[in-house]
């Protein structure tokens, strides 16, 4: 599996992962998901450091 790194500022928030679809979120520490497939394996991560932060509407 090939990683892929994001970030989106707006939101202060990264993902790490692959391009492997993910059916499920488990939450695994605060601002921390996991993205796992049906048979439960993780294939990324969303860290989301800001999680109060909303963006401007312009």
């Amino acid at each position: 599996m090939e990683l892929e790194i994001h970030y989106f500022p707006q939101t202060d928030t990264l993902y790490i992962g692959g391009s492997e679809t993910a059916n499920e979120g488990y939450d695994i520490a605060e601002n921390l998901i996991a993205h796992a497939t049906d048979d439960g394996e993780i294939v990324g991560i969303t860290w989301n450091t800001q999680p109060n932060l909303r963006p401007i509407s312009q």
